[in-house]
């Protein structure tokens, strides 16, 4: 039976991660930080669109039209034709609306982005905790059932002591270690 109890793994496995992939797999993974990427990113495509707002714009149009003589299908002529071409230009002279639109996305894109650091700083925080918990509960662990034994093998010193007579060992004695390893084994 030692033999048994040699193969038997005692106390809690260890913990198979570090804090490094602990707090890279949850700033990958996690589901509010993917969100909030998201958001960022959308700010970003509002940037794009606030400074093509800020851009000037030429429109160039043509348009030509080709007649034909005497109602015969192909028999174009130069007389009938008419050619248009129109050029707009829109000079960004007072674009005070449009720059500040700009100026705002730009504020809102970090605000965003610092929001976003907070997140995985809470995260990374998070998991250290955690882990850190999880090393404590398993070392907790180990002290408790060590202290669970140690009572346990008390109750039998004591048990055998009164039974053996003695002197100075009482009941009260045996009681106590009963007391002491039950609330051993409670923790």
């Amino acid at each position: 039976s030692e033999t048994l109890l040699q193969s038997v793994p005692m106390g809690l496995p260890p913990i198979g991660i570090s804090i490094d992939e602990a707090m890279g797999t949850a700033l990958v993974q996690r589901l509010d930080l993917m969100n909030e990427r998201g958001f960022v990113a959308d700010k970003w495509r509002v940037i794009k669109l606030r400074a093509d707002d800020l851009k000037s714009r030429f429109n160039l149009d043509a348009n030509q039209t080709i007649g034909t003589r005497d109602d015969h299908p192909f028999g174009f002529t130069r007389n009938n034709s008419r050619t248009e071409v129109k050029l707009s230009v829109d000079l960004p002279l007072n674009r005070q609306a449009q720059r500040n639109a700009y100026r705002g996305s730009l504020i809102e894109f970090q605000r965003a982005g610092r929001h976003l650091m907070e997140l995985e700083d809470l995260t990374k925080f998070d998991v250290r905790e955690e882990l850190r918990d999880l090393r404590r509960s398993k070392d907790e662990y180990a002290i408790n059932v060590t202290s669970a034994a140690l009572a346990a093998a008390r109750v039998t010193g004591t048990r055998q002591e009164l039974a053996l007579g003695v002197p100075g060992v009482q009941v009260r004695d045996l009681l106590e270690a009963l007391r002491d390893s039950l609330s051993a084994l409670k923790q």
